[in-house]
């Protein structure tokens, strides 16, 4: 989770704008709480954390690996997403 505080410094930077990061948890058997307190940890307090216990979000951006990154611009478009074997901006 090298990223994480990257982008916490995105979320501080660009609160303003209304930007929002937000780290999903797609292990179900993890509460959030944890997660939380993991961020916290990584120096990453402001990052919101969401569930998604059957895997909506995972399926539907195509997701390989915990630790992906996606960013989603206003109109709900994906218009980057980092993959284990390429990076992408659309």
């Amino acid at each position: 989770m090298r990223e994480v505080p990257a982008l916490e410094k995105i979320q501080m930077e660009y609160r303003d704008q209304k930007v929002e990061v937000v780290a999903v948890n797609i292990f179900p058997s993890i509460p959030l709480t944890n997660w939380m307190e993991y961020l916290k940890k990584l120096g990453a307090p402001s990052i919101l954390v969401a569930s998604d216990p059957r895997r909506e979000a995972v399926n539907a951006l195509n997701i390989r690996s915990s630790g992906s990154t996606v960013i989603i611009n206003k109109e709900g478009k994906v218009v980057y997403q980092d993959r284990q074997d390429t990076k992408r901006w659309r």
